[in-house]
């Protein structure tokens, strides 16, 4: 969560200072923030909860690796890419 907090303020920095908002007019500055997408409970939601688990996959599979199992890493190994094979062409058309 805090790096995705850090992404987003890192974004909207970068939009701040790219438009030179200091020196805007106040009707520019409506501009830029209104340019900003909305919060939408149905879409962020759902994607804040999705991206919680796809970094507790990662995080609990570098644990994994950090134990230094070779047959339960190469278990892994295969499930990821029996995974990729059910669901890859998913997450290819999605974006």
């Amino acid at each position: 969560m805090v790096d995705r907090w850090f992404s987003a303020t890192a974004a909207v920095m970068n939009a701040y200072w790219n438009k030179k908002v200091a020196r805007a007019p106040p009707t520019e500055l409506k501009a830029i923030l209104s340019s900003l997408p909305p919060f939408i409970p149905k879409y962020d939601i759902p994607r804040g909860i999705t991206s919680l688990g796809t970094r507790t996959v990662h995080s609990t599979l570098m644990l994994v690796v950090m134990t230094q199992n070779a047959s339960f890493i190469i278990s892994i190994i295969l499930g990821l890419g029996f995974g990729e094979m059910l669901f890859g062409r998913y997450a290819t058309r999605g974006s």
